[in-house]
């Protein structure tokens, strides 16, 4: 049902991607920290959202709350967007990379690595 909600949503295009919930998550965030690949994947795809907006609590972007709980491929999804900032640094100065780090998320790390030595070469 979800699914078939953001579809119809995302069909208008009137309608604003990047609002904000009390706690400051916006549409992509909210997905990208629950694992909605298919989600996420829509919303990337209308160029519309705001790929690095931080919420309120800790600064998190979409991609620092994916790679905090671990969800390999929406971190994956984002960082093939190639939108979004790879280092982007949250209230305690943590990156992507060291979240998933200090979460014990192995494939996300193992991901992020292989990514950043192919864009360095």
């Amino acid at each position: 049902m979800a699914e078939s909600m953001v579809k119809l949503l995302l069909e208008n295009g009137q309608v604003d991607l990047n609002p904000r919930a009390s706690d400051g998550h916006t549409p992509l965030s909210q997905a990208a920290s629950r694992g909605h690949e298919s989600v996420v994947k829509r919303l990337l795809v209308t160029g519309r959202v705001d790929v690095d907006m931080r919420g309120f609590n800790k600064h998190f972007t979409p991609l620092l709350w994916a790679a905090y709980r671990g969800q390999d491929s929406v971190v994956k999804l984002l960082l093939e967007s190639r939108r979004v900032d790879i280092d982007s640094r949250d209230y305690d100065g943590y990156t992507p990379l060291s979240q998933a780090t200090l979460g014990g998320h192995e494939s996300v790390v193992n991901y992020h690595s292989r990514l950043v030595e192919w864009i360095s070469t």
